[in-house]
């Protein structure tokens, strides 16, 4: 009877795999590469040795760890247009590990086709499609941690690369062994074997961070944007009210408290840290995966066992915890969905189109400039560094440098590349104008609209467009 019931499961989650999976695949083809894309398969293709990856990569305040990883796929042949099968490839590695935990089944079902996973982890081809392997494999092997300490404190390390984010979420649930360790009524389920690995992780960990520091002459732009809009975001999606906003942030935050009631205090010493980081210091609405992962995975971690389950079968009570979660992620399901159909329908990018356009231009030898950020998204397409006005040999950008050395040539290049609308900046008499627009719809709302501009000279305008 059991073998029946195992052959079913097995053959559910089969099914689920392969629709994610070709759900990926559909969508991976049909998404175009937008510039901070297009930027890590820059420094992994014009640096050839780690040394000169690990020196790129301290400007963008990272480790190394995607590049590298980006770098062994261009090694083995993989072209630009299929970067989304590196995300891919992670992405399915952490439904795999999802679906052998002993995870709730609703999460197991919803999960892999919630937004942050079906899209985010699996199409946008970024170090942040780390995160979900990542957390599905501590997830995995929270439970058995004093058993087995290494797999813990490595998957806590593997977590701790993908970026500034997850040293502050490994960091979080270290603190908390730590605590434990401290504590009278705790520390007997700690032994030796598990402190010796968890102070050499500690080491290792605070190693790790100190090499994150970025050089003295970076120039960073600390971007954040409303904490409430993208709190409710994650969780449900995208309000323009600002007091509906806050409304909606106080509903969702009592409900979390009351699903964590029970461990309240250990959710509230892992958890805090990566909400005050994103409150006051640094956060995009994309880097809130981070915090939609930490909750789904305590979650599942503090979820009760089929036993404890059995012996509450009787109190209605006991199902109201995976009512919420089935609630919870049928929105992140239908956002993962919609989103797929979106970015098939307007893509983020408009860098495919661009270089087509360049191509003649960049082939003949004229001259071309760009000025913004979302040009670098049109570099992979060729083989060089294609602006004039970019005086490097690499074609990634340089934040260091990147108000000072974006400026047009003195002496006027035949084409221009720009993200923003030139003639308001710029004198450009003489010059045809092209717009191709692009926008990013983060769930269900618009979350950019990135036009790029292109200025032919007159002469070399062409007749068709």
């Amino acid at each position: 009877m059991h073998s029946g019931k195992n052959k079913k499961t097995v053959f559910l989650f089969a099914a689920l795999f392969a629709l994610y999976f070709a759900l990926g695949v559909f969508a991976g083809l049909h998404h175009e590469p937008w510039a901070d894309e297009g930027q890590s398969w820059l420094i992994a293709r014009d640096n050839n040795s780690l040394i000169d990856i690990i020196k790129a990569v301290r400007y963008e305040g990272t480790f190394p760890t995607w590049s590298l990883i980006v770098k062994f796929f261009q090694l083995c042949g993989l072209k630009y247009e299929y970067i989304f099968v590196i995300p891919l490839i992670f992405s399915s590695i952490g439904v795999s590990i999802l679906f052998m935990s002993d995870a709730p089944a609703v999460i197991k079902v919803f999960l892999p086709f919630s937004f942050y996973t079906v899209f985010q982890s699996a199409v946008i081809a970024r170090q942040y499609s780390l995160v979900f392997p990542a957390m599905m494999l501590i997830m995995a092997v929270y439970k058995k941690r004093q058993a087995q300490p290494v797999r813990y404190l490595l998957a806590l390390l593997f977590l701790c690369l993908t970026s500034s984010y997850g040293i502050i979420i490994t960091g979080s649930f270290m603190l908390w062994d730590l605590i434990c360790m401290i504590n009278k009524k705790t520390s007997a389920d700690f032994d030796k074997r598990f402190k010796l690995s968890f102070f050499a992780a500690a080491a290792a960990f605070l190693a790790l961070s100190l090499t994150l520091i970025p050089p003295a002459d970076a120039s960073f732009i600390r971007t954040r944007v409303s904490f409430a809009d993208s709190f409710v975001t994650t969780f449900l999606f995208h309000v323009e009210n600002t007091v509906l906003q806050y409304v909606l942030l106080f509903l969702i935050s009592v409900l979390l408290i009351w699903f964590f009631r029970h461990d309240i205090i250990q959710v509230s010493v892992i958890v805090m840290p990566v909400i005050l980081y994103m409150l006051f210091f640094y956060h995009r609405l994309w880097h809130t995966a981070y915090l939609f992962y930490l909750v789904i995975i305590l979650a599942a971690i503090l979820h009760k066992g089929p036993e404890d389950q059995q012996k509450d079968s009787k109190n209605a009570k006991s199902f109201m915890p995976d009512i919420a979660l089935c609630v919870f992620l049928s929105l992140q399901y239908f956002a993962g969905l919609y989103s797929i159909y979106i970015d098939y329908l307007k893509p983020y990018s408009a860098a495919g189109n661009v270089a087509e356009f360049l191509t003649p231009y960049v082939e003949s030898g004229k001259t071309v400039d760009m000025f913004g950020y979302l040009p670098f998204g049109v570099q992979p397409y060729f083989d060089s560094n294609i602006f004039t006005n970019y005086h490097t040999d690499k074609g990634y950008f340089i934040w260091n440098t990147s108000h000072n050395l974006i400026k047009l040539s003195e002496q006027a290049s035949d084409v221009i590349v720009s993200s923003e609308y030139l003639s308001d900046l710029y004198d450009l008499t003489g010059y045809e104008s092209y717009r191709f627009p692009a926008q990013m719809i983060f769930k269900f709302s618009e979350a950019e609209r990135s036009y790029v501009y292109v200025y032919v000279k007159e002469d070399l305008a062409p007749s068709s467009h």
